[in-house]
């Protein structure tokens, strides 16, 4: 898709604009390695055109909104939890959310972060995505092991994303 065809998806969007108001901010891939151009319009704000999907989003806080290459393990809050099988624990698991999307909402946007976790994961450690944004990790490490291991690799806790797993 162009930067023609976005300015008219834009200007059938926003009717009372043209397309020679949209400039385009950047171009970039968000976490599925999809086209993603951000547009500036000086009374609608910015608009993220997903070329692919050939939609629209003004939500800022949206994961697919956001440069996969520039994300960092500070954007994510995990939390943790433990699987016991007669007292004794076999594994553990986690899920991660997107923190500006997490504070904006109080819930996690159901999605896909296999890639982008992949990257960020501390170091040697192996993890499976059972489902969006839930990891299986494959190794025996106790839970408390585990939570420091993500802390010194960056990323952060908060007591609502943890309530919500469990």
């Amino acid at each position: 898709m162009s930067t023609s065809d976005c300015k008219t998806l834009l200007v059938e969007a926003y009717p009372t604009t043209n397309a020679k108001a949209w400039k385009r901010v950047s171009k970039f891939k968000n976490i599925h390695n999809e086209d993603i151009r951000l547009f500036s319009h000086h009374e609608v704000g910015q608009v993220w055109v997903d070329e692919e999907e050939g939609t629209l989003s003004t939500d800022p806080d949206d994961i697919l909104n956001a440069q996969a290459s520039t994300l960092k393990a500070s954007d994510f809050y995990v939390a943790f939890e433990s699987h016991l099988e007669n007292g004794v624990q076999v594994c553990s698991s986690l899920m991660a959310v997107y923190k500006p999307y997490f504070d904006k909402h109080g819930c996690f946007d159901s999605i896909h972060l296999g890639r982008v976790m992949e990257r960020l994961y501390p170091q040697g450690l192996i993890c499976e995505e059972d489902s969006e944004a839930s990891f299986c990790i494959s190794q025996d490490f106790p839970l408390a092991d585990l939570q420091q291991m993500f802390r010194a690799a960056g990323f952060l806790e908060s007591d609502a994303a943890q309530k919500m797993f469990e």
